[in-house]
């Protein structure tokens, strides 16, 4: 097709669309029997096999397993060392000249399991933002999206944002 015959079709003969992959890339052409810019993502994107995207989507995935399996553990860790000691004198463990309490410990483990919730949670929480995006929704809710999944008061503004809407 010559150049003269894009132009008054309205369209560049090569003009890239969207994000380029390895794979692919995307191209406006006329829709005058030939292939629109939509076909080919189509045909692209589902050239990848079915086994392939499933592991991509669980090794995106392995982070979050991880960090909810530890705070299991560490949940797990307090019932039995609370359940262990229930009825039972406050123990003395020695660590030096400080001396570590039941107190101590359980202080411990409830750390590591608050701090392991965090990245499933703001996970979770920017996915939501995204999955609410399918609809029509104003674009100053990913502002309160973003500060929810960073921190308690974030959450607070989202929950009030949410409920009043």
């Amino acid at each position: 097709m010559a150049q003269s015959q894009y132009q008054s079709a309205g369209v560049s003969p090569i003009s890239p669309v969207g994000p380029s992959f390895d794979n692919f890339k995307t191209y406006n052409a006329p829709l005058n029997g030939q292939v629109s810019s939509i076909e080919i993502q189509a045909k692209a994107s589902t050239s990848r096999p079915e086994k392939a995207q499933g592991f991509a989507i669980i090794r995106s995935l392995i982070l979050e397993i991880l960090c909810l399996v530890l705070a299991t553990a560490s949940l797990l860790c307090i019932v039995a060392l609370l359940r262990h000691q229930n009825n039972k004198q406050i123990p003395d463990w020695s660590l030096g000249r400080w001396g570590v309490t039941l107190n101590t410990v359980i202080s411990i483990i409830s750390v590591v399991f608050r701090a392991s919730l965090l990245e499933p949670v703001a996970a979770s929480i920017s996915q939501f933002c995204w999955t609410r995006y399918t609809q029509s929704r104003p674009l100053d809710d990913v502002c309160y999206y973003d500060a929810a999944s960073r921190g308690p008061l974030g959450s607070l503004k989202l929950l009030f944002r949410l409920r009043f809407m």
